[in-house]
């Protein structure tokens, strides 16, 4: 990418926020983050972007999307049914996708959202990553993360009635030596929410297990999810198992 290039998409990133951050109430957001362990930005993606960026997710996933279909043992055998790409094509073949993480300005509204302070993941595989689910019964199975935090941005989305929705059970913890799911899900309430095209949403993904919920058949989910880190995690994050096992 040219230097003229990175500077008009730095000023388009940057115009996005400040519209954002017009009509959007901070306080709601970072209340929701507080107590329910997840804020939606809706409409935070125009449509101008939102087609560019469809159009760089579906050529990516085109040339470079690998089908995994596997349980994983660290989630006590969860499923992971989906097409996925990894950060280094999406980093070699994208322009808008590896851009939008480098903002300042996008990382910025995240970190007021929080009350944190980001910076780039240190485990490069995690920064960004494409995953769409495509087929009756794709799902990205109940997980924590190893990080605090994720950014996703909804590309694509089922209608209510087809699935595809995301759920999660704020504050709990993640026994990697007995990990039991199930016993998470019954004593606790699960919370579910959905997203249309060009809505935004942060998670608190390492104490917040979650998951997205089995497609029907004829829908799809298209997202981006990037991950920062912050400070104190760039020094204490060491293991990186699941991605590891995602992308064998």
């Amino acid at each position: 990418m040219n230097t003229n290039d990175s500077s008009a998409l730095d000023r388009r990133f940057f115009e996005m926020v400040v519209d954002f951050l017009g009509r959007a109430d901070l306080v709601e957001l970072r209340a929701s983050m507080q107590e329910r362990g997840y804020a939606i930005l809706r409409n935070m993606i125009k449509p101008e972007l939102l087609d560019e960026l469809r159009g760089e997710c579906w050529n990516l996933l085109e040339s470079s999307g690998v089908e995994r279909d596997f349980l994983m043992r660290q989630t006590a055998n969860t499923p992971r049914r989906m097409v996925n790409v990894r950060c280094e094509e999406i980093r070699s073949q994208g322009r808008l996708i590896p851009a939008l993480y480098q903002s300042v300005a996008f990382r910025r509204l995240f970190e007021v959202i929080t009350r944190e302070t980001f910076v780039e993941c240190p485990y490069e595989p995690e920064q960004y990553i494409v995953n769409a689910l495509f087929k009756s019964g794709h799902t990205h199975g109940w997980h924590w993360d190893d990080y605090k935090y994720g950014v996703n941005i909804a590309v694509e989305t089922p209608d209510k009635e087809s699935g595809g929705y995301v759920q999660l059970v704020p504050n709990t913890s993640w026994n990697r030596e007995r990990p039991s799911v199930e016993e998470v899900l019954f004593s606790n309430q699960i919370l579910s929410f959905r997203l249309e095209p060009g809505d935004v949403y942060i998670l608190r993904t390492d104490t917040g297990l979650h998951r997205v919920s089995p497609i029907n058949a004829g829908s799809r989910r298209i997202i981006v999810n990037m991950v920062w880190s912050t400070p104190e995690e760039v020094q204490t994050v060491t293991t990186h198992d699941t991605m590891e096992e995602i992308f064998a």
